[in-house]
C-alpha cells in the first residue's frame, strides 16, 4: 500500500493528512470499526429529534465490513481490477472510495472506450454535513481528493481520466458541480442502478479537474 502526503481542511486551518492508493480488505475492516459507533450516535440523533427518514444520510446503512466479507483478495493488488483508495488522518480513516477497471465503457466517447467506475464513495460520518442535528463536518475535501484518485488511475490505464459513477440522489449536486462531471440522467436500463443519474467525466472534463477542481 502506496501513500503520499496532502492536506484536509478543517474550520479555518489545515490538518495533516495520507492518501493511499492500495487499501487492502483489512483496512475496511479497521475503518468500519471506527465509523459504525459514529452511525449508531448519528441514527440516534436523528431519531431523538424526530428528524424523518427520508432526510437521513443516504448511507447511513452502508458496512464496509460487510463489504469487505465479500471481496476477492485476488481482485485487489497490482494484477487486479479493483482498487480501493483511502484518506487518513487523526489516526483514523476519513475517506474511501471503492473502484472498478474491467467491464465498464463510456456512454459519452464514441466506441465504448473503456473507464473506471467508482462502485463506492464514503467520507467517514464525522465528515456529513447534517444541519438537521447542528452537525458540521470535521473535515472537508475527502471527497474531491478520492474522485482525482480514481481519475488518476484511469490516467494510468490509459483511460485518458475517464470515470464513470451512479450517484446516491443527495450527492448529485456534488459531482455535478463540484466535480463538473457530465450528469447523463436516470439511468433505466440497469436494475441495481435503477433510478440513480448516471455521471461520468469526458476526458475535457476529467483534465480540468485535476488542474483546478481538487481542493
Amino acid at each position: 500500500m502506496s501513500e503520499s502526503k496532502t492536506t484536509l481542511k478543517a474550520g479555518s486551518s489545515t490538518i495533516d493528512a495520507e492518501v493511499h492508493d492500495d487499501l487492502e480488505i483489512s483496512n475496511l475492516f479497521d475503518a468500519e470499526e471506527t465509523w459504525a459507533p459514529a452511525r449508531v450516535r448519528m441514527l440516534r440523533e436523528l431519531t431523538h429529534r424526530y428528524v424523518p427518514q427520508t432526510s437521513w444520510p443516504e448511507s447511513l446503512h452502508w458496512n464496509w465490513a460487510k463489504k469487505a466479507a465479500g471481496m476477492s483478495p485476488a481482485r485487489l493488488g497490482a494484477l487486479g481490477d479493483i482498487r480501493i483508495f483511502g484518506i487518513h488522518a487523526d489516526s483514523a480513516w476519513q475517506g474511501i472510495l471503492l473502484a472498478k477497471a474491467a467491464g465498464y465503457y463510456t456512454r459519452l466517447a464514441p466506441n465504448g472506450r473503456e473507464l473506471i467506475y467508482v462502485e463506492y464513495l464514503e467520507s467517514a460520518p464525522w465528515n456529513w454535513e447534517q444541519p438537521l442535528i447542528n452537525q458540521v463536518a470535521r473535515y472537508r475535501g475527502v471527497g474531491t481528493k478520492l474522485v482525482g484518485l480514481s481519475v488518476l488511475w484511469s490516467l494510468q490505464l490509459g483511460f485518458q481520466g475517464r470515470v464513470g459513477l451512479h450517484a446516491l440522489p443527495q450527492a448529485e449536486d456534488f459531482y455535478r458541480r463540484r466535480c463538473g462531471m457530465t450528469d447523463l440522467g436516470a439511468d433505466k436500463n440497469q436494475e441495481r442502478y435503477r433510478g440513480m443519474r448516471y455521471f461520468e467525466f469526458s476526458v475535457k472534463q476529467a483534465n480540468q479537474f485535476l488542474k483546478g477542481g481538487m481542493p
